[in-house]
């Protein structure tokens, strides 16, 4: 009776601590599946916030890099003695966040009658319309014939050079003065333009006007 007693309990033990070794069992891979998983979701938010994060640069702090280039034409008048003097400045700036270089600005102007454009109706106005003999003589600037313009422009820098041409007053006349920039980064043309009728007066600029950025 009593080796029946003792075998009974050495069971009763033995059953007790294979249900304990299984719970612990049970644990450690209850710990090792939750360590897994708290570092996958660590790992996923790690990942998420890095394209979080490329994708606010390139929402906003790439374009602020990237080159950007504004032209401008402007024309004033100056009298002198008998002759009204046209100034048509240029003016280059660039309004990115890295460095430039203008290699070529080719000037174009004209001169031509204000009756062509004096209809009531809408007419097209393109210089390349414009008479052979209407043309302006313009200076060249270019690497090989350097003006002010020429050159590298850091980020926020500005440039501008003056142009000049004499005629005699006649307000029945107008001049168009055109300016196309090129930039070396981007391989692309820049254009301004100004019309303006021959006035000593301050100046009368036309519908004709456009610029680029």
């Amino acid at each position: 009776m009593i080796r029946r007693q003792r075998s009974s309990s050495m069971d009763r033990k033995r059953r007790s601590k294979r249900k304990t070794a299984e719970t612990n069992s049970l644990l450690e891979k209850g710990k090792l599946w939750t360590g897994i998983a708290q570092n996958s979701l660590a790992a996923a938010a790690i990942v998420a916030g890095g394209i979080w994060g490329v994708f606010l640069f390139c929402q906003k702090e790439y374009p602020k890099t990237r080159p950007k280039v504004g032209v401008g034409v402007e024309i004033n008048w100056e009298k002198i003695a008998q002759r009204c003097v046209a100034r048509a400045t240029v003016a280059i700036s660039n309004t990115g966040g890295s460095f430039v270089d203008v290699t070529d600005v080719q000037l174009r102007g004209w001169n031509f009658p204000n009756s062509r454009y004096e209809k009531n109706e809408k007419t097209y106005f393109s210089p390349e319309q414009l008479e052979a003999d209407d043309k302006l003589t313009a200076p060249l600037c270019n690497l090989d014939n350097p003006c002010a313009l020429i050159g590298p422009y850091a980020p926020d820098a500005a440039w501008h050079e003056t142009f000049s041409w004499s005629f005699k007053p006649d307000e029945t006349r107008s001049i168009y003065v055109e300016a196309t920039v090129l930039v070396k980064q981007l391989n692309r043309k820049f254009r301004a333009a100004r019309g303006s009728t021959i006035s000593c007066d301050p100046p009368k600029n036309s519908d004709l006007d456009r610029g680029s950025k």
